[in-house]
Formats: C-alpha cells, structure tokens, sequence
C-alpha cells in the first residue's frame, strides 16, 4: 500500500501503537486513498476544461477503479462543449451531486465550475459515508441552492482533518464564483493537504454565512438579529474558549509524553477548533507520528530533497524538494529516510535519516567538495541493464533472488574499487568509530587491501562520512 502523509495513524509500522478502535469511517488510509485518487479525477476534469468539455455527471458510480489502483473518469454521455446548449428538455445528470446552478438550469448551468461541485460532493460522500443533501426529491435539491453550505464533515466524521474539511467544503460553495477557479487548483488544494500544507482555500467568513442565511429565511431583521446574536455570544464565549484551548492544549502534551496518541490527537484536534497556531499544529503531528526534523549547517540556497526508503529494497520515493532557507525542517512520518542537499556545482551530501517514536533531534548536515567525493568514482552512464539470473530449480531460490530482467537506469556514480583498510582507518580517526581490526589500525602492508568486517550500519555512516551512498541492487 502507498505511505501517505495523510493516515490518522500509522498502519504499517509496527512500532507504532495502531489506531484501529476509533470509532467512525475516518481512516487515515483510506481517506488518504481517497484525496489523492479525487485530485487525480481533478486533473482529469482540468484537462477536459482546457479542451472545452464539460463532464456534467461526475459521481461516484462514474470513477472507476482500475487493477493498477488508480482512478478512471468514465461515462461521457451527457458531456457537452462549453457554450453549447443543453439538447435535451429538462435537467441532466444526476440530482443528489448536481450544483445549484445546475438544478435552476439556465445559462449559469453551461459552467465547468458545476463539475467541480460535482466532484466536491463526490469526495463529501466517499470520506463521510453520507450524501451531500439526504433528503431526496427534485423540491429538496432546488431549496439546497438557496441554503448555507451542507453538514460541515467533522460533524459526521471528528477526526477529519480540518484542512481536507475546509478544501471540501470551499469545492461545494452555492455561488460558482466563491467555488475553485478550475479543477487543477481543486487538485492541487488536496496534494497540499496531503503534505501537510496548508491549502490555498479559507473557509468561508462569516459575513458569506449570513448572505446565504438571508437569502434562506427572506426576512431582512430575522437576519440582522441573527448576526448580532452572533456576535454577542461570540464575544461572551471567546474568553471561554480560550481557556478551554490552553486546557486541552496542556492535557495534550500530558498524553502525549504519557504515550496515550489516541487521547492526545482528540484533545489537540478539539484545540484546533477553537483556534490554530503553530505550535498546536506540531503537537498534532508529533501526536499522528509526523515530526520536523531541523536540517542544521547547510547555507540558503541549497537544493534539499527527501525521499522516503522502502525498508526492504532500500528504494528511494521523492516526497519533497525545496530550497533551503537556512532554517529547514521538513515534517517527516515514522520510518526511514534519504535526505540529499546540493549546492550547485560545489559541494553535496547525502544522509539517512530514522524517524522513531521519540522526536528527532535533528541532523548536521555535512557537505563536501563535489570533486573530493567523485575523485575516485567512474560515470556509469544512462541506459537499460540486465539485472538478476537464473537459479536453477525454482525451489532453491529465496525470496531475495532477482529474476532476470531488463531494466531503465538514470546515470549515476559509483566508486571504482572496494573501500580499503586506509580510507576506513581515516573514517575511524575521524569519528571515533568501532576499528574492525585487531589492534587499532590497520595490519602493516594491508592499507590497500579492502576492508572487511563491517556491518551494515558502519558502512552506512562510513558511506555518509565520505558524501556518498552504498548501492542498492
């Protein structure tokens, strides 16, 4: 299963205290699943409104999913080329994910921004398991056009994210022009929340909530009395709340030292609804297993990208690439990590770094002259490789072997001999390291003889050390 950023709790770490007894149909996994395969119908959408197509039915019976586990927008039969009249008597698509400008008809129909509703609803209903407007009948959908905003979704579901909560919500806005833009901002909003970034979309204030309480109730004093009811109890109540947020915030940091995640992740998700700072925003993280980790001695202006380690191949996936600032720390789950930082032309390194149940303390980052690093590597260029062999009978072989195959490499560098005894003894003076030898250098005579000896976690920070990497497969 792909890691996602998003999950509530870890879900494949052992390690980490599972968060299966939670009630409800939020599941960080799958919620997770969810964002990304709907940004991915939002690319769909962006690219057919860059060709002038309006879907005019997107739900969820029309995204299919495929072996591969990746979304496929299908069923175009009501689609139509934007400016092109409907050609049919009556409303077309389906009532429960229709837009309100869609429900009244018209020419505000003929908008693509009625996708994006569309696909707003879809994603309303696949993370809170209801429907957008669960009351049936053509009457009902056509007072929804005229009515606040749905159920926020953390009412349904507490342990939504309130960035996913807000993206949704900014997607179903009754006015097309209070909606995203395009789809592609729509998508790009979910991969933000999905990195733990703040989307661009605000919810909505409060002066948008009581236009559409007027335009529900008709009745100008009913709505003018509302807002200052409003603001009178918002005033009463602000000193309340802030109380209470200390309060929960403080009994957070207590559950969380205590090792109780569950209880503190509900105490400092109940914090966040009554006000967002930083610094709750990171006791959230430490409590879902996410923490910063602070990259320290690297200049401004340094390429710095970090990629999550598959623990059993050792294979890289970029998560993140920036540029530093001098004051970088990248918010990283539980598990294992490579992080690469480069000045251009004149210096690299190379770290891996563990995330445990504890808080990182950081890490020092340690550049070294591009030239001192590659003095004694050879270019392997670009191209398709042979990798595995036989072995025989199928039962002697382990789940280790490779079958043979052909495979596409990018260029990269690899040292031209093994590591000697010589170029280990400098690490150990270096770094106070274990000496793999008897006594503590190296035997007379064997300076240029490999090195041997050494576990993998020595050659790890030996490979570190020198600004490098050991190989993979």
């Amino acid at each position: 299963v792909e890691e996602d950023p998003l999950e509530e709790g870890p879900v494949e770490e052992g390690p980490v205290e599972e968060d299966t007894a939670a009630a409800g149909p939020w599941r960080g996994a799958f919620v997770s699943h969810v964002t990304r395969w709907i940004a991915e119908v939002g690319d769909a959408l962006s690219h057919l409104h860059g060709h002038g197509i309006l879907h005019r039915d997107v739900k969820p019976a029309n995204i299919m999913i495929d072996a591969a586990l990746q979304p496929r927008l299908v069923d175009f039969g009501l689609a139509r080329e934007v400016g092109q009249g409907p050609g049919t008597v009556g409303m077309l698509g389906t009532l429960d994910y229709m837009s309100p400008e869609m429900v009244l008809g018209g020419a505000r129909a003929n908008d693509h921004r009625g996708d994006i509703y569309s696909l707003g609803a879809t994603v309303y209903e696949l993370v809170t398991l209801q429907r957008v407007n669960q009351r049936e009948g053509f009457w009902a959908a056509l007072k929804r056009s005229l009515e606040v905003a749905p159920v926020q979704p953390r009412k349904l579901v507490p342990d939504l994210p309130q960035d996913l909560q807000t993206v949704i919500l900014h997607a179903l806005e009754v006015e097309p022009r209070h909606r995203y833009a395009t789809a592609g901002e729509f998508a790009d909003d979910l991969r933000r929340v999905l990195r733990f970034e703040r989307p661009r979309a605000r919810p909505a204030s409060l002066w948008r909530r009581g236009r559409h309480l007027a335009a529900q109730h008709r009745l100008g004093l009913v709505v003018v009395m509302a807002v200052l009811a409003i603001v009178a109890v918002t005033a009463a109540l602000w000193a309340r709340d802030l109380s209470r947020r200390g309060d929960l915030v403080r009994q957070g940091k207590e559950q969380i030292l205590a090792g109780r995640l569950d209880e503190a992740r509900a105490s400092l998700g109940a914090a966040l609804l009554l006000g967002r700072d930083e610094g709750t925003e990171e006791l959230v993280r430490i409590a879902k297993g996410v923490f910063s980790v602070p990259l320290r001695g690297m200049p401004p202006g340094c390429l710095v990208e970090v990629s999550r380690l598959d623990e059993v191949t050792g294979v890289g996936t970029e998560l993140e690439r920036f540029t530093s600032t001098g004051r970088d720390a990248p918010p990283l789950r539980i598990g294992c990590y490579r992080i690469t930082v480069a000045q251009a032309g004149i210096a690299l390194a190379e770290h891996l770094v563990t995330v445990q149940r504890d808080a990182p303390r950081g890490l020092d980052v340690v550049l070294r002259p591009t030239r001192e690093v590659l003095k004694d590597m050879v270019p392997i260029p670009a191209g398709t490789y042979s990798l595995g062999y036989e072995r025989g009978a199928k039962e002697d072989r382990t789940p280790l072997d490779l079958e043979p195959r052909r495979v596409d490499l990018a260029a990269y560098y690899i040292d031209r001999t093994e590591v000697s005894n010589a170029d280990y003894y400098e690490f150990v003076r270096a770094t106070g390291a274990r000496s793999p030898w008897r006594d503590a250098a190296p035997p007379a005579g064997d300076e240029r003889k490999p090195v041997y000896g050494v576990s993998w976690y020595e050659a790890t920070a030996f490979a570190e050390w020198a600004g490098k990497r050991l190989p993979t497969r």
